[in-house]
């Protein structure tokens, strides 16, 4: 019979992780969220810089500054992973704007972008709905969209509709998968520094 560690033993071991990994690297994490996502590319090894990437855009008279969460050391089909953690609750039209203005700049166009929602919405197009309300789709702020709650020990499974798992489940499936190569550090710092 396999036993299962208890909740509490799953968060007392993710915050233990999450301390190590902010004195090892030498930052810390804005959110509960952005460390869940941070401890499963460390513990599955996958290369990735934090909040160190900045791109500038202007649209009218406004300049505006994006830094993605997580630029990882992997590519898939030549495009550079970006990760962008971002709980449903704070979706706005600030933040739209600024994937906006991302996604239709041509730098978007050396990166793969996922935006990773904290909530499975209750209807699944629920966020479309969201999105239209400020007259935007997907493809406008993202080229793909993961539902992954985080408040769940990230090595457990968790069931939805869309037959996505934990954050470890879904990095390991895109390490997996067939189109995505994993980069060397330098090319990973190089691409980063803008």
């Amino acid at each position: 019979m396999l036993l299962m560690p208890s909740p509490m033993e799953c968060l007392r071991y993710e915050q233990i992780l999450r301390r190590a990994i902010e004195e090892e690297c030498g930052y810390r994490f804005k959110s509960n969220f952005e460390a869940s996502m941070g401890i499963a590319l460390y513990t599955l090894s996958i290369p990735y810089t934090y909040v160190k990437t900045k791109f500038y855009f202007t649209m009218g008279n406004e300049v505006i500054t994006y830094t993605p969460d997580f630029v990882l050391g992997m590519q898939h089909e030549n495009s550079q992973i970006l990760i962008e953690t971002h709980g449903s609750a704070f979706m706005d039209e600030k933040f739209l704007k600024k994937m906006e203005a991302f996604m239709s700049s041509g730098q978007s166009d050396s990166y793969y972008t996922i935006l990773v929602t904290n909530k499975r919405p209750k209807k699944p197009n629920k966020l479309k709905i969201e999105l239209s309300r400020y007259g935007y789709t997907y493809s406008d702020i993202c080229d793909d969209v993961w539902y992954i709650p985080y408040a769940v020990d990230l090595r457990m499974p968790i069931s939805t509709r869309t037959g996505k798992g934990s954050i470890f489940s879904m990095l390991r499936d895109l390490k997996e998968n067939e189109s995505v190569s994993v980069i060397g550090e330098k090319q990973i710092m190089q691409k980063s520094i803008y």
